[in-house]
């Protein structure tokens, strides 16, 4: 049995070989050429085939090819996990602003409350409402028309604020106590010395835009027991030509723990400070679902105690409670309330109760005291 051979080089004639040809070595099978010549069964040798030998260091075409998907799919591969990286930090980021934000937490910048200065300093010099200074602003307007409406409606005005306290109205007792009444009972007594359980969050809760009013942010919720009388009031500002706004409805009691470490810092870690202006978690009306802070675009819907002289300010000071909302932290009270006067802060307590709240010529905090049996 003979082979044919043919020399691809030369184009020469085929040659008979035997089968008694060498066999390819190992060096052959990687790559190295076996120089040995071929013989034919007499010995001779046939036409000589002219190979040139491979160098050892070059690369098959299909090696190449390899190599460079290779390259590709690590390019890519790192590509994908920069990518998700950078999703991952952008998600942290965002949930962390969130936080911060609270749901409904302000400042928006560093000019809330009428801050102009550094937050180490005294919070009365913070907000330009030192007690003793001289250009204080002036607050008698708003008590004239609380007046002029209690008198059309032939109901005693309440008495003279007392002083404010010299003492640390703001501070909280040694001894909290849980709130007597369910955070569902819209006279629920909610202050320093009576708190809401970590867990309670009402279950009826609603957008505030669907009273209509404009918010200052998304994502402002209010219990629904609360919109259609939300809604009228509304209406009612809305054909004074008063604007109105919401800057801050329910907070959580985690969304309320962060609120509360916010202006712990902001004010240089000063507690005092904090106490004075925003509640501890399980302290705060806004847990309620039933609290509303509002601004004006009077005032580029900023949260400060100018907002008492705005025209929305004065309304809702003298018309509010008609709604069912109360001013929960009136001015010269803050020794009874525990807070800072905060013409912007209204708890919705009903129609209903509002008005007896009203005719008592009370304020807020001594009523529900009195409601609650404390």
């Amino acid at each position: 049995m003979t082979q044919t051979r043919v020399d691809h080089r030369k184009n020469d004639a085929p040659t008979n070989v035997t089968d008694d040809v060498q066999p390819r070595t190992a060096d052959d099978r990687s790559g190295k050429v076996d120089e040995t010549p071929f013989t034919t069964a007499d010995n001779t040798q046939p036409n000589t085939l002219e190979i040139s030998p491979k160098t050892t260091n070059s690369i098959p075409p299909k090696r190449k090819t390899e190599e460079m998907f290779s390259l590709v799919r690590y390019f890519a591969f790192g590509m994908i996990g920069s990518l998700a990286i950078f999703a991952i930090i952008s998600v942290g980021i965002h949930l962390y602003k969130n936080s911060l934000d609270l749901e409904n937490t302000y400042p928006q910048n560093n000019h809330a409350f009428d801050i102009g200065t550094t937050a180490t300093e005294d919070f009365d010099t913070l907000i330009g409402q030192d007690p003793e200074a001289a250009t204080e602003p002036d607050y008698s307007d708003i008590y004239d028309a609380i007046d002029q409406s209690k008198q059309h409606n032939a109901q005693t005005p309440p008495a003279s604020p007392p002083p404010a306290s010299t003492d640390t109205y703001w501070g909280y007792p040694a001894t909290i106590l849980p709130c007597t009444r369910s955070g569902d009972d819209l006279l629920v007594l909610v202050n320093k010395s009576y708190q809401l359980p970590a867990d309670y969050y009402p279950t009826d809760l609603v957008a505030v835009t669907d009273s209509g009013l404009r918010v200052s942010r998304s994502g402002m919720y209010i219990r629904s027991i609360v919109i259609d009388d939300l809604a009228a009031l509304r209406a009612a500002v809305a054909t004074e030509g008063i604007d109105l706004t919401v800057l801050s409805a329910f907070r959580s009691y985690a969304v309320q723990s962060s609120t509360y470490t916010y202006w712990v810092n902001y004010n240089g870690g000063s507690i005092d400070a904090a106490d004075k202006i925003s509640a501890r978690p399980g302290h705060s009306q806004h847990q309620l679902g039933t609290t509303l802070d509002f601004s004006t675009n009077e005032i580029a819907d900023q949260l400060g105690q100018h907002f008492a002289n705005t025209r929305a300010g004065v309304w809702l000071a003298a018309h509010a409670w008609e709604y069912g909302f109360a001013l929960a932290y009136p001015q010269g009270w803050e020794a009874a309330t525990g807070y800072s006067f905060e013409p912007w802060h209204f708890r919705y307590i009903g129609r209903e109760n509002a008005a007896r709240w009203h005719a008592s010529g009370l304020i807020l905090e001594v009523w529900l005291r009195g409601e609650n049996g404390v």
